[in-house]
């Protein structure tokens, strides 16, 4: 996918305004992260290894400072994971009320300080939707293929499967804005019978989910159900059929599309979402629509 990779020839990625930071630096590779969360484990068994050469009152200091680090890395580690989180949780509450503006600190505070896998794919997630809600759809390509790739491994295989199911209905909607009306239809072809069985559990997830069983951010099942605040995904997959229907000149399909998703599109839609849906609605109706925010415009094509 061409909006995934990143340009030879001086042109800049799509996603580099959502991985920088006001002050200029990037954020979003591993490196940096890595070295500031293992550096201190390096250090203590260095000091362990100076324990065990030196012996004596020397040894039983040293030991006391590899102790200390050790304890202090520790709890450095959690409170990253748990500020990290806390954050997240806010901006994806406050961008569910149509403001974006505690997104990209939050994002990129996870980003820039946590190893988690989890907690980067909420935050590489969290900045899909903020340059899908802006109409970067280019942008929102790359940021939630980075997203899927940060799903972490160990994570219960149905909390995997509603994840990639929500990533999968945004880069239908996002191949949708960017014209490739045959991509999205492909794709939201395939979707309906994931969806079917989205929350089917195998007895693997009966031994690895514990998203409900009250850990929190500690859990990596429950941060993936909060992507998205746990909301359906079929609001999602069904403003993408219209869209598609309305585009294709099929308008009844769109209209009986949306007539009979209301109740899950009016509960589970995004603000900016729901204005896209309404207007959709009402162009198919042939009603006249004001100027349509660059998401609904470029849903609409």
């Amino acid at each position: 996918d061409s909006a995934g990779r990143s340009g030879t020839s001086g042109v800049s990625h799509p996603t580099a305004p959502y991985l920088t930071r006001p002050s200029g630096a990037r954020v979003g590779g591993l490196g940096h992260v890595v070295l500031i969360s293992l550096l201190p484990l390096g250090l203590v068994l260095v000091l362990l290894t100076l324990t065990a050469i030196l012996g004596g009152l020397a040894g039983v200091l040293m030991a006391l400072v590899a102790t200390l680090l050790l304890v202090g890395c520790v709890v450095a580690l959690w409170n990253a994971l748990l500020s990290g989180a806390r954050a997240l949780q806010a901006a994806t509450e406050a961008f569910a009320r149509g403001d974006e503006a505690l997104a990209l600190p939050a994002a990129h505070q996870a980003l820039g300080h946590v190893l988690r896998a989890d907690a980067r794919c909420r935050a590489l997630h969290l900045l899909g939707l903020v340059a899908e809600r802006r109409g970067d759809f280019g942008a929102s390509m790359a940021l939630f293929a980075q997203a899927h790739q940060a799903l972490p491994a160990m994570a219960a295989p149905v909390r995997k499967r509603n994840a990639e199911l929500v990533m999968s209905a945004h880069r239908a909607l996002s191949l949708l804005a960017l014209g490739r009306d045959g991509e999205a239809r492909h794709l939201l072809s395939g979707l309906g019978h994931v969806y079917m069985r989205a929350n089917e559990k195998s007895a693997l997830d009966h031994l690895t989910d514990d998203a409900a069983w009250g850990l929190g951010s500690i859990s990596i099942n429950h941060t993936l159900t909060q992507l998205e605040l746990g909301r359906d995904p079929r609001a999602l997959i069904s403003l993408a059929w219209a869209a598609l229907h309305a585009r294709a000149q099929s308008r009844d399909e769109a209209i009986r599309l949306l007539d009979g998703e209301r109740f899950v599109l009016d509960r589970f839609l995004f603000p900016h979402e729901l204005a896209a849906a309404q207007t959709i609605h009402r162009r198919c109706h042939g009603d006249p629509v004001g100027a349509p925010n660059p998401y609904a415009a470029a849903l609409l094509g």
